[in-house]
């Protein structure tokens, strides 16, 4: 299987750089793609930078060059239902972006509020650690760190976790045909004090990431 795997910071990055041996390296849009492999996989990893624009670039580069048979999507994320926790582990079973009206992202194209993750991963991925929490990411152009402005994502998309990339992934991905998957850690609440999170805890919630999608790999052999 060929896998792309998407991140959009290095710290969210790099504990899979130094988890798996990389085979080669080359500069694409002025960027690193680095080829991996583990057992009979074929990891294709890139860090992005954060925000839709750069996250589709690169994802749309991955699917164009690399005939890939699925897209993961790894990172940090900002906790927004009322019973998130630091630390937890959540798998995006849809995907919606909070910053574009509900009627505009129904009656454009491509006509979809939510895009789906793929549903047979999902499955893997609570067999693996059935504490794992699954919901709706919701993904715009800015940081949350507002407790009312939070109060309203939940109240009006129902959405679990906040990121900057992972809809504009998963749009990119259904356009496609590509199978998708988003796997975040809550590194934040979202709120006034989400903007002093450190990078040490980013990257202990980035190691838990790569421990589940190892066994994941294990999982598709």
């Amino acid at each position: 299987m060929i896998i792309g795997l998407v991140a959009a910071m290095d710290n969210e990055l790099n504990p899979f750089l130094e988890s798996f041996s990389i085979d080669k390296y080359e500069i694409r849009n002025k960027n690193t793609i680095y080829t991996c492999h583990y057992q009979q996989h074929t990891l294709i990893l890139v860090c992005t930078g954060r925000g839709k624009v750069n996250a589709t670039v690169y994802t749309q580069q991955l699917i164009s060059q690399y005939e890939l048979d699925i897209v993961f999507n790894v990172g940090v994320s900002g906790g927004i239902e009322p019973n998130s926790q630091i630390f937890d582990i959540y798998i995006g079973s849809k995907y919606c972006h909070y910053d574009v009206r509900r009627k505009q992202s129904e009656n454009t194209f491509p006509n979809k509020l939510y895009y789906d993750c793929d549903n047979k991963v999902l499955e893997l991925l609570l067999e693996i650690d059935p504490l794992i929490k699954q919901g709706i990411f919701g993904t715009g152009e800015g940081f949350v760190a507002d407790k009312e402005q939070k109060e309203r994502l939940y109240k009006d998309f129902d959405i679990c976790a906040v990121d900057m990339e992972s809809a504009a992934i998963a749009q990119c991905c259904y356009l496609n045909d590509i199978r998708f998957i988003g796997i975040r850690g809550i590194c934040d609440n979202a709120d006034e004090q989400a903007a002093y999170t450190g990078e040490d805890l980013q990257e202990e919630i980035s190691n838990t990431i790569v421990r589940l999608v190892i066994k994941l790999l294990r999982k598709f052999s």
